[in-house]
C-alpha cells in the first residue's frame, strides 16, 4: 500500500509546563547524575528512537520513542516499565525534562512490535546539539534499572529555500484518522503518536520478523509547485542493500514511485521484499532519495 497526501502537517508549537510533582523531582537528580557520570545500571534492556519533523514556530518537533521487550515486565504489562529522560543543549539553552508520573505514553500493545512494549515523548527543540540521558525503571523490582546516555542531532528545517525531508520513520503500526469536528482538530498532531491525518507507531529497534512488513512515513519540504497541477512533482527512489560479508550490496530493484504530495507513508509485506531463498537473520539498510522533478532538485 502507498499514500502520497498533498500538503505537510506543520506540527503544532507546544511547551508544556516543566512538571514539579514530587515524582519529576525524584527523577531529575537520577538523569543528573547519569549524565555526569556518562553511564549507569543495565538491569532493563531498551533502546531508543528520534524521529525530526518542521513544527510552524521554527523549531522542531522531536518525537523520542522507547522500546524495550516485554519480558523485562515480569508479566506486568507496559505499566511494569516506567521510562522517563532529560536532554540538556550544547550550547545555551535549558535543559528539557521528560519527567514525571507518565511523561512517556504507551502504545496499545497490539500496535507496538512482537516482544516489545512501546513508549513515546514528545517536545518542540531548537535545531542543535543535545546530550540525552534516558532511565527505564523497573516497577516490579524496586531498585531495578536501565540506563542510556547518547547525543543526538536535532535538524534545522528553518530555511525555506532547501528542499528537504523529514527523518524516516520506520513504523511498527499505522492508521489513518478520520477528520474530527469541533476546536480540537487544530491540535491534531501535539499529541504522542499523532501527526496530521495519521496515528504512527514507530520502532526504536529496527529489527523485525519475517511475517511483519516494512513501514515508513517521511515528510518533504519546501518543494516546487508544479504550474500544470498546482501540486508538487516529487519522484521518490527507495533503494535496499544487503550485509554480505562486511560489504553493502545492492538488493533487488529500486521502488521507485511518483508522489502527488509531500507526506510519504509506504508498507510492504516482508515476505514480498525478502528473496524466497534469503537467509536469515540479515542485515539490511534502506536509502531515500526524492528528486524534486518541477524544482529540478
Amino acid at each position: 500500500m502507498a499514500e502520497a497526501l498533498p500538503g505537510v502537517p506543520s506540527a503544532p508549537a507546544r511547551n508544556p509546563e516543566e512538571d514539579l510533582t514530587p515524582e519529576s523531582r525524584r527523577q531529575i537528580p537520577i538523569l543528573q547524575d547519569l549524565l555526569a557520570r556518562g553511564s549507569g545500571r543495565a538491569d532493563v534492556p531498551f533502546q531508543v528512537g528520534h524521529d525530526y519533523y518542521a513544527a510552524v514556530d521554527g523549531t522542531t518537533l522531536t518525537a523520542i520513542t522507547v522500546e524495550a521487550p516485554r519480558d523485562a515486565a515480569h508479566g506486568s504489562g507496559d505499566i511494569a516499565l516506567h521510562p522517563f529522560a532529560r536532554l540538556e543543549p550544547a550550547g545555551e539553552g535549558e535543559p528539557v525534562n521528560l519527567t514525571g508520573d507518565l511523561p512517556f505514553i504507551p502504545a496499545p500493545p497490539a500496535e507496538a512490535p512482537p516482544g516489545s512494549y512501546i513508549y513515546q515523548a514528545r517536545h518542540n527543540l531548537q535545531p542543535g546539539t543535545y546530550k540525552l540521558a534516558g532511565v527505564v525503571e523497573d516497577k516490579v523490582i524496586p531498585g531495578q534499572m536501565g540506563t542510556l546516555v547518547k547525543t543526538i542531532e536535532v535538524p534545522d528545517f528553518r530555511n525555506k529555500g532547501d528542499l528537504n525531508m523529514s527523518s524516516i520513520a520506520l513504523l511498527s503500526a499505522f492508521n489513518h484518522l478520520e477528520p474530527g469536528p469541533g476546536p480540537d482538530e487544530k491540535e491534531r498532531g501535539a499529541g504522542p503518536y499523532v501527526l496530521g491525518s495519521f496515528r504512527l507507531v514507530p520502532r526504536a529497534a529496527p529489527v523485525m520478523q519475517k511475517d511483519e512488513a516494512l513501514n515508513f512515513y517521511y515528510q518533504i519540504y519546501n518543494p516546487v509547485t508544479d504550474p500544470s497541477s498546482g501540486r508538487p512533482n516529487l519522484e521518490s527512489t527507495v533503494t535496499f542493500f544487503l550485509n554480505d560479508a562486511g560489504t553493502w550490496k545492492r538488493y533487488r530493484p529500486s521502488l521507485m514511485r511518483v508522489l502527488q504530495g509531500q507526506v510519504d507513508l509506504y508498507s510492504i509485506d516482508l515476505k514480498d521484499l525478502l528473496a524466497p531463498t534469503q537467509k536469515l537473520p540479515a542485515g539490511f539498510k534502506m536509502e531515500v532519495r526524492i528528486v524534486d522533478k518541477a524544482g529540478g532538485r
